[in-house]
């Protein structure tokens, strides 16, 4: 203790205090003088900034692009309330339209055009039947069209150009079936639809109703 008391100066007092306020001041220097411009770009890591500390008020979100989920809400929007969807947009050459058409009895018949694939809708006399017929442009066109009544008979044939295969329901009954057809361009047209007839239709005038779903694709 005496040895420790004799080294205790007035000087080492001195000089230990100055290095403890010349420690201090840089500190305190450093916190209240360092800012942004001060750190060079690019130096600070992701994991040096505090979590949730970036929000939107510090993000200029005009720099930032549509995450993939968003992308593909956009091109959904426009078909949200189209009877054919016809204003979706096509993904890597893929389109699909939902269709729905009814007529009345003895109506005008109602044409639909799908890349090619032709479909014509009719509701005839003399009772409330249902019909669809199917062409296509060229005769280089290859078709296919299928269906299943409600009378429990079927309907397959192939089709090219002005060929018109078809089906018509049994007198206020169903067909469902598919009509797909490859283009020269190997585009391929698929259409899946029910049909159907019914005589003042769920509450309505119209008795024939073609609903269903077109896809094509390269």
């Amino acid at each position: 203790m005496e040895g420790l008391r004799s080294r205790l100066t007035y000087a080492n007092v001195v000089a230990t205090l100055a290095l403890f306020l010349a420690l201090s001041g840089s500190a305190v220097y450093a916190a209240t003088k360092i800012s942004g411009t001060t750190i060079k770009k690019k130096t600070l890591p992701g994991n040096r900034l505090k979590d949730e500390s970036v929000t939107g008020t510090q993000v200029n979100e005009a720099t930032l692009g549509a995450v993939p989920l968003a992308q593909s809400a956009n091109l959904a929007k426009s078909a949200d309330s189209a009877a054919t969807a016809g204003d979706a947009q096509a993904v890597n050459g893929v389109s699909e339209r939902v269709v729905r058409a009814s007529l009345p009895l003895n109506g005008p018949f109602v044409p639909l055009e799908f890349d090619g694939l032709h479909i014509d809708l009719n509701c005839g006399t003399p009772a409330t039947l249902a019909s669809i017929g199917v062409t296509s442009p060229t005769n280089e066109d290859v078709g296919e069209f299928a269906a299943a009544l409600s009378d429990g008979t079927t309907v397959q044939e192939s089709f090219d150009g002005p060929v018109d295969p078809g089906v018509q329901t049994p007198t206020d009954g169903w067909a469902i079936g598919t009509a797909s057809l490859r283009r020269p361009s190997g585009r391929l047209v698929r259409f899946d639809f029910s049909l159907r007839a019914l005589t003042d239709g769920y509450g309505t005038t119209d008795d024939c109703f073609l609903s269903g779903f077109v896809r094509s694709a390269p």
